[in-house]
């Protein structure tokens, strides 16, 4: 807990995606045009580039659960979505 007696914001991970999962930025704001506003941003690089091109400060250390077992791991925290289509 921290000083204070509130406990930290709770932190939830996405499934791990496949290696070349195609990766987007958010949905832009609408624009007052006629048409279909876009459902996504522009492409972000694979996890895989992700990872290499991060800095040092960006990745976190987390507490994991995997498979029953709880460890420390280092994170990269960012926000994307994995557009599929159904």
């Amino acid at each position: 807990m921290r000083a204070g007696g509130r406990a930290p914001a709770p932190r939830f991970a996405a499934p791990p995606c496949r290696a070349p999962a195609a990766l987007y930025e958010a949905a832009p704001p609408r624009t007052r045009k006629r048409g279909r506003p876009r459902t996504r941003g522009d492409r972000l690089p694979t996890p895989a580039e992700l990872a290499e091109r991060a800095k040092k400060t960006d990745w976190e250390q987390a507490e994991v659960d995997l498979r029953g077992c709880s460890g420390r791991r280092l994170v990269l925290v960012r926000d994307a979505l994995c557009y599929q289509v159904n």
